[in-house]
């Protein structure tokens, strides 16, 4: 049986494999979703004993996933699940399958929707996200630009998404107990608000990324970024800046026992206390 490459995988030529070990799972489908007119137009065709070509599939040796045919598969199990379909086979891994599954309906099948697009370059850049932005873009059958945008608005995420799952676990936060020297204390504080600082100047750029594509046609770009600014500012004011000059250091109301204030506290501190330190 002759065999050829495809981007990385074997295919291992076409054969007549039974409906019932065909595997669908969502991650191997390009499209949005099936479409019952397409279904039921395929189903007909099939009884009156049109051929159709051959569908595609990766198998690993135990489980075969179906990466282009969707609808031919779903019409032909319609009329007799237990009948074979002619198929051509990729040997190769689940990964395989998604990054093949990418590349579907470009040229062949129902006409592709932009929803459709968007999910073949979401599958793509899953699997191979270090893959440039030329091959992920003539695989997918979408522009450069269009690569470029999701592409940084999917780092952006990982960058959000790790920085909230190092504040939720408090990763490289000192923990403060009682007793602990306050510039000890200001260290920890820093580190955890410097955390969430990442994590809005990730937000910042998957908001700009966002605002630049089709999807994000009808933001406020002006006022959602002046919103995150707002927050930036808030978080950032909250660092700590100087130990408390009340209690110097060892904790008191005024510095939520602390025992160090922020820039805002600092500069109210001396017009509120000017009597009791003159003391």
């Amino acid at each position: 049986m002759k065999k050829k490459k495809q981007m990385g995988v074997i295919e291992t030529g076409t054969q007549e494999i039974p409906l019932t070990s065909l595997t669908l799972v969502a991650d191997t489908q390009a499209r949005t979703g099936l479409r019952e007119n397409v279904l039921e137009d395929y189903a007909e065709a099939m009884r009156d004993g049109a051929k159709f070509p051959p569908i595609s599939v990766v198998s690993d040796g135990s489980t075969t996933w179906v990466w282009d045919g969707w609808h031919r598969v779903v019409a032909a199990r319609s009329i007799d699940a237990n009948a074979d379909i002619a198929a051509s086979v990729i040997h190769g891994t689940l990964d395989d399958a998604i990054w093949l599954a990418a590349s579907a309906n470009r040229t062949h099948g129902c006409r592709r929707t932009n929803t459709d697009k968007v999910r073949a370059l979401m599958l793509a850049l899953r699997v191979r996200p270090d893959e440039s932005l030329r091959v992920i873009a003539e695989w997918c059958g979408v522009s450069h630009e269009m690569v470029r945008q999701y592409k940084q608005s999917l780092q952006a995420s990982a960058e959000i998404e790790q920085a909230a799952v190092e504040v939720a676990d408090g990763q490289g936060v000192e923990v403060i107990e009682e007793g602990t020297p306050v510039s000890q204390a200001m260290s920890g504080a820093q580190a955890a608000i410097s955390l969430v600082l990442k994590a809005i100047d990730a937000l910042e750029t998957k908001v700009e990324a966002l605002a630049d594509s089709k999807h994000g046609a009808w933001i406020n770009r002006q006022s959602v970024m002046s919103d995150i600014s707002n927050a930036r500012s808030a978080v950032a004011h909250a660092a700590p800046h100087e130990q408390c000059p009340v209690c110097v250091g060892s904790g008191c109301a005024t510095c939520r026992e602390l025992g160090w204030v922020s820039r805002k506290q600092w500069q109210l501190i001396p017009k509120r206390k000017t009597g009791e330190r003159g003391n």
